[in-house]
C-alpha cells in the first residue's frame, strides 16, 4: 500500500495527459461529438438544419478543449514541481481535479435530450474523476505524516 500511495502521482500525469490529447482534439478538429446527445441530432443533420446550432455546439467544444488545455498544464506543474515533493497544500490543490471531472460528467449526464442516450464523457469521466480521488485517498498518509520531534 505503501507504494501505490507513493506512485499514485502517476494516475494524475497519464489523466493529464489524456486531458490534453482531449483538449488539443476539441481545439483542433472542433467536430461536435456531443450533437446527438444535446441537440438530438447527429452533427450532420444539425449543420444541415441549423447552422448557427451547430455553430453554437462547435463553439461549445472548442471551449471545453481551452478550459481542459489550462486545467491540466495547471495539473501538470503541481504534480511536477509540489505533489511529488509532498507538500501538503498540492495534495488539497488536486481535488480540484476530480471536483472537475465528475462536474463536467454531470453536466454532460444533466444536460441531455429527451430521448438521447447520455454521452460517452459521462461514463468516463465518473470512472476518471473517480480514480483521481481514489489515488488522492491512497497517497494521503504520504502528506499528512506526524512528524517527530527531534
Amino acid at each position: 500500500m505503501r507504494w501505490l500511495g507513493q506512485h499514485a502521482w502517476w494516475v494524475f500525469v497519464l489523466g493529464a495527459a489524456g486531458g490534453l490529447q482531449f483538449a488539443l482534439t476539441s481545439l483542433l478538429d472542433p467536430v461536435p461529438w456531443l450533437a446527438a446527445s444535446v441537440a438530438g441530432q447527429e452533427s450532420e443533420t444539425l449543420a444541415a438544419t441549423s447552422p448557427a446550432a451547430y455553430r453554437l455546439v462547435t463553439v461549445y467544444v472548442q471551449w471545453v478543449g481551452l478550459v481542459v488545455l489550462v486545467n491540466n498544464a495547471l495539473v501538470l506543474a503541481i504534480i511536477v514541481f509540489a505533489f511529488r515533493r509532498k507538500q501538503r497544500w498540492s495534495w488539497w490543490a488536486m481535488w480540484s481535479l476530480p471536483v472537475f471531472i465528475l462536474a463536467q460528467a454531470a453536466l454532460h449526464l444533466t444536460s441531455v435530450a429527451p430521448g438521447q442516450t447520455p454521452d460517452g464523457a459521462v461514463y468516463t469521466g465518473t470512472f476518471v474523476g473517480l480514480l483521481c480521488a481514489s489515488a488522492l485517498l491512497v497517497s494521503a498518509p504520504r502528506f499528512f505524516e506526524r512528524r517527530t520531534p527531534q
